[in-house]
């Protein structure tokens, strides 16, 4: 048997001790989460010239960080981004710095003035974001580079350089494009081996050169304007390539550069476009699976140019270019004839079609289009029922009608002013007292309407909600016209807030109530829901439910201003957590979702007397503290008395120290 501490007092001190070192290892790893929670660093420039502000920001910053640029101009050195960090300033901070090289992951430029006096912003990590950002002046051989990186967003940039490019991009793939003013540049934007990049709402203007692909694949450009000196868009050795949505003119110094030039590509789309004053229109070499339709070329040197290439030309206006329409000497011997159908030509006559056609000794297969003078419009598919309206809406869009029409006087596209192809109207409309239908004669089907647009919008009445049916039509610009078959459009009801009254209480003035008595009061809730609830709350309490005072009804005029419930029955039941005196008192209604607006607050006042106890409140979080500390000074004082009385067990009386021999003196 041992004469140590015993096996209780020591476990009640381990105890103690293990709980009080995890009580402070959970306050080190709480003081370590908050400290490695992202900031924001601001730094504040006098203007005078002082260099290396954000340099030092860099430096102190940690992953995630903010730096908030404020107060004038930065002057800084090269600088160098290896965190991923977001810069970003005020509308009156500039930063004038010969580079940056960003080597780090998600680092984003967001409302960022620049000049750029010697180089780039050079991008070698990935998920990087330009938003708002203006480059005013590029001394480098681009503004922006991007180099085998994954991941990239540019926003809303202007970038405007004096003697290079605006974007360069080598290997780089997963990048976003969208609203980019670009101007005053050798290339807009200058690709190699770049893969899946979407490039939407772009203008590019005065540069020798818009966009240029070189080895790359799946590339979209949409919906943009290119303005150029020489060429608008080359793309060479590339595949899966689309354009679609925009206008390209003006390439036509000297008569070489062409709107689109396909060099030995694969694959490409040239969908719903104008080319306008270029060299050429669309011009192909030696490129394979060109679909060019709905484009409108006008107004060229030559409108398509074809050498050696598999092109099909379809439904496009193709008319009123200065040399040829359609030029297709370059075709060597025996080299797939293009295939051409059903395009306007500015004539019905094949004769006159003809001689505007170089290299084709007849129209098979080509067609001219539209022999019948002007056919009526034609419905492709029927219109659908509308489930998406709702209730209190103004002008909401609810349907693309471009989809489910065509036309054959689809070519005055390409006619300038532009008549109104088709015209959309509402017919039969069932209820046109509460529902309210336009169509507008624009719509964003982005080359996917043939040849109409138009967006169907309803507003309603207030609070009314329900079913219409409907029929739409549409008439060509000569009026002939196709009616759509019957669809319904259903707009679904919007809880809105329940609206409470109370009449009959006293305003600024006490009313006394008593343990358990009754105080009836005259209600009225108006709400579109089929239940409610009355709540009352004393002071700034919590919320409590009004017995009794569930409201319920079926709604059936849908309409908001139905009484739901009248005189509920106030039954305040004092307890100990309000004490005697004077409370203020609020009221609200509820329906599950919304409440409405407190009333009363500060103005009806409840006088409380009562005989029991004069209340008391106890605090959940104090109450637990305590405990905890009684417990923890109940252990403290038990392993203490444990701990003096195996003190008093280690040496029993009468029992003398054994005698201890040295070794040396033994022997």
């Amino acid at each position: 048997m041992t004469d140590g501490p015993t096996f209780s007092s020591r476990y009640l001190l381990n105890i103690f001790l293990a709980g009080m070192a995890l009580v402070a290892l959970v306050a080190i790893l709480v003081l370590a989460s908050d400290s490695a929670q992202a900031k924001t660093i601001t730094v504040t420039s006098d203007s005078t010239g002082k260099e290396g502000l954000i340099a030092g920001a860099i430096a102190s910053a940690s992953e995630g960080d903010t730096i908030q640029l404020k107060g004038g101009i930065f002057f800084e050195q090269n600088l160098t981004v290896n965190k991923g960090l977001t810069f970003t300033s005020d509308n009156l901070s500039a930063v004038s710095v010969p580079s940056i090289k960003v080597t780090a992951r998600n680092v984003s430029l967001v409302s960022l003035s620049m000049v750029l006096t010697y180089g780039p912003i050079y991008l070698n990590g990935d998920n990087w974001t330009l938003d708002s950002v203006t480059i005013s002046d590029c001394g480098g051989y681009a503004c922006v580079v991007a180099n085998h990186t994954k991941g990239g967003a540019m926003m809303h940039t202007t970038l405007i350089g004096s003697n290079g490019d605006a974007l360069d991009m080598n290997d780089s793939s997963g990048i976003v494009i969208k609203d980019a003013f670009i101007t005053a540049v050798e290339f807009g934007f200058n690709f190699d081996y770049v893969h899946d990049v979407s490039i939407y709402d772009a203008r590019i203007s005065q540069s020798a050169l818009g966009l240029y692909l070189g080895f790359s694949d799946h590339v979209t450009f949409d919906h943009s304007v290119l303005d150029n000196l020489q060429y608008g868009i080359l793309a060479a050795n590339s595949t899966n390539l689309t354009f679609k949505g925009s206008l390209i003119m003006s390439n036509a110094a000297p008569l070489e550069n062409y709107a689109i030039y396909l060099a030995m590509d694969h694959k490409v789309s040239i969908i719903n476009n104008t080319f306008t004053a270029d060299a050429a229109g669309i011009a192909t070499y030696k490129s394979t699976g060109v679909l060019a339709k709905w484009n409108s070329i006008y107004g060229n040197y030559e409108g398509v140019w074809i050498w050696q290439s598999d092109i099909t030309l379809t439904e496009n206006a193709i008319f009123g270019n200065l040399a040829y329409n359609l030029n297709t000497t370059g075709n060597a011997t025996g080299f797939p004839a293009p295939t051409v159908g059903n395009n306007y030509w500015g004539t019905t006559s094949e004769s006159d079609v003809l001689k505007t056609v170089r290299g084709v000794d007849s129209l098979q297969p080509m067609e001219a289009a539209d022999t019948t003078p002007d056919a009526k419009p034609v419905m492709l598919k029927p219109v659908p029922n509308i489930t998406n309206g709702t209730e209190d809406t103004a002008s909401v869009m609810l349907l693309e009608l471009g989809p489910y029409f065509d036309d054959d006087t689809w070519y005055v596209n390409a006619w300038s002013p532009r008549p109104s192809v088709v015209k959309f109207s509402v017919l039969d409309l069932s209820d046109p007292k509460n529902v309210t239908l336009e169509v507008s004669e624009t719509g964003t089907c982005a080359g996917t309407c043939k040849n109409a647009e138009g967006q169907l919008k309803a507003s309603t009445a207030i609070n009314w909600y329900g079913t219409v049916t409907l029929k739409v039509r549409a008439t060509d610009w000569r009026g002939k016209y196709v009616d759509s078959n019957t669809f319904s459009i259903t707009f679904n009801p919007v809880n809105d807030r329940p609206v409470l009254n109370i009449q009959g209480v006293p305003k600024n003035s006490g009313m006394t109530l008593h343990n358990g008595q009754d105080r009836v009061l005259n209600i009225s809730v108006y709400d579109d829901s089929a239940q409610t609830m009355i709540e009352y709350r004393i002071d700034n309490g919590p919320w409590q439910e009004i017995k009794s005072s569930t409201c319920q009804s079926d709604n059936s005029t849908r309409l908001k201003s139905l009484s739901l419930c009248t005189k509920v029955a106030f039954d305040f039941k004092a307890d100990d957590s309000i004490k005697v005196g004077s409370h203020n008192v609020s009221f609200r209604s509820c329906d599950g979702q919304l409440c409405s607006d407190e009333i009363y607050t500060g103005k009806y006042v409840l006088e409380l007397t009562y005989t029991g106890s004069t209340g008391k409140s106890f605090s959940p979080t104090g109450v637990a503290l305590a405990l905890t500390l009684m417990i923890m000074i109940a252990l403290v004082l038990a392993a203490m008395s444990s701990s003096r009385s195996d003190k008093q067990r280690t040496k029993p009386k009468g029992e003398k120290a054994p005698i201890v021999v040295a070794k040396d003196e033994e022997e």
